[in-house]
């Protein structure tokens, strides 16, 4: 069998492991969405994602990036007795260290030295979400180690197991004990608190119980540039709603979450494929630098993530319009902008590879800051005057810029021949039918509509990458071989 064809099958094997089971809970998710919006005002929801921002941040940052550079030191260990010293001395660092960090700040919160936001009170809010994030760094951890080991049935499981148990927690704190918003944050701390559990004891068998110094010290430095890396990331992903919630109503910032829901829904696909994308791709580096499957993999993995993020703003906008409460149709012109900028994280997934590879943490890093930059000027300058949409667009446009800079930081890092015709095939096939599917919108009543955007999304985007080459007939052939067993 040839080693396209194996990587492929490995690709769409561990791709659709990470990613139908995450489809299943997710879509249930958004199926409950609307039964919550009858449970939570808009200023709920405002609330939700205030809180959703403070305990992701406390992730990134209580962290130490260690989570962005354990799957790389992963294959550097030189041997597997070492890998299990590593983990050990992780492990030890985060459940003796990190929680020190995380009491102090949750004292000086209670205390009010500093206030983290400015409408939601620190008790019990925003308390419960720095919990939460620590939590929630203690369930990343352990899905890095099962990915570089590339066990995806046991992640998929593992985010499957999390994301039940919170939306059981939703149901019962929300629908029917109607908590309201506070309902839906104890739900997240309950959850990711059960779950933390779960996931060190997965992570156990791979580690040996004793800490290194200097093993520590390694990760650090190597993280410690990434830490930029990753708050930069927050403020591309999240800072635009911390802005909303001084300059804008809760209610806008309610419509604003919605609408990124299914941007989350659409990078929770990226992710799961990433997830599977990743690791091959080191593996395949480290053998040979100059394989040309690499790109192959890049190709079909950038197809799959454009038809995840043209489903998720078509499905996203038919559900407010035909589920949601009339008070949420101000989410719909928001949807299509968020999961372009998702679009564009998926280009700088894979375009950053040659980065990654290199390991060159300082490029990484001054890249998501020039972007992360741009976008915090922006929403400054145009949140306070156009609201919502300004933040929409504007996470386009910085996504698309952080696409460009990791790209060109990437190519000097390590050249890989990727193949750009197949990228600008598969976006300008995103933009054509996302533009039928607007048309329609325009021109059909809601039910019918969307009938028809579905159909444009689940046929017409990959009949036009087939029709164009950009899928190839030799593409299939060998991942139908490589199931057969065979050459191909």
């Amino acid at each position: 069998m040839s080693d396209a064809a194996e990587e492929t099958k490995k690709l769409a094997k561990n791709g659709a492991i990470y990613l139908l089971p995450n489809i299943l809970v997710r879509g249930l998710s958004f199926l409950l969405t609307p039964v919550y919006a009858r449970f939570m005002s808009p200023s709920d929801f405002g609330v939700l994602g205030i809180c959703t921002t403070v305990s992701t941040l406390t992730a990134l940052l209580v962290g130490f990036a260690l989570p962005s550079v354990i799957a790389r030191l992963h294959f550097d260990m030189p041997s597997e007795e070492q890998r299990k010293r590593f983990y050990g001395t992780i492990l030890i660092f985060l459940l003796a260290g990190v929680p020190l960090l995380v009491g102090v700040v949750h004292l000086l919160g209670a205390l009010e030295v500093f206030k983290v936001v400015r409408q939601v009170p620190f008790a019990p809010y925003v308390a419960l979400a720095l919990w939460t994030g620590y939590f929630t760094l203690l369930i990343t951890v352990p899905g890095v180690l099962l990915s570089a080991r590339e066990e995806a049935g046991k992640v998929a499981a593992f985010n499957v197991f999390f994301a039940l148990t919170q939306i059981g927690l939703t149901i019962a704190l929300v629908v029917w004990q109607r908590q309201g918003a506070l309902g839906a944050v104890r739900a997240q701390f309950f959850a990711a608190a059960l779950a933390a559990v779960v996931g060190v004891a997965l992570y156990w068998p791979h580690m040996t119980a004793a800490f290194d110094a200097s093993l520590l010290k390694r990760a650090l430095l190597l993280g410690l540039p990434m830490v930029l890396h990753v708050s930069s990331n927050w403020i591309l992903n999240l800072a635009d709603r911390m802005i909303l919630e001084r300059y804008a109503p809760a209610s806008d910032v309610g419509l604003y979450t919605l609408a990124y829901l299914f941007a989350l829904a659409a990078l929770l696909a990226l992710n799961s494929i990433g997830d599977a994308f990743g690791p091959i791709v080191l593996r395949l580096m480290k053998d040979d630098p100059a394989t040309p499957t690499v790109p192959v993999l890049g190709s079909l993995t950038l197809g799959l993530d454009c038809f995840a993020c043209l489903g998720a703003a078509v499905l996203g906008e038919d559900v407010v319009r035909l589920f949601f409460p009339a008070s949420y149709a101000g989410a719909v012109p928001l949807i299509a902008w968020v999961v372009a900028g998702t679009a564009m994280q998926g280009v700088y997934h894979v375009w950053s590879q040659g980065s990654w590879y290199r390991m060159n943490t300082r490029g990484i890093a001054a890249a998501t800051t020039i972007a992360a930059a741009t976008n915090l000027a922006l929403n400054f300058v145009f949140v306070p005057r156009y609201g919502a949409m300004a933040a929409a667009i504007l996470t386009f446009i910085t996504y698309l810029e952080l696409a460009l800079l990791h790209g060109f930081i990437a190519t000097r890092s390590y050249k890989i021949a990727w193949r750009y015709r197949d990228w600008l095939l598969c976006l300008a096939v995103v933009a054509g039918v996302y533009a039928a599917c607007f048309a329609v919108s325009r021109a059909l009543p809601p039910l019918g509509a969307a009938g028809v955007r579905a159909a444009l999304v689940v046929v017409g985007f990959p009949s036009a990458l087939w029709a164009l080459g950009v899928v190839r007939r030799e593409h299939v052939s060998k991942l139908l071989a490589a199931r057969r067993g065979e050459t191909a």
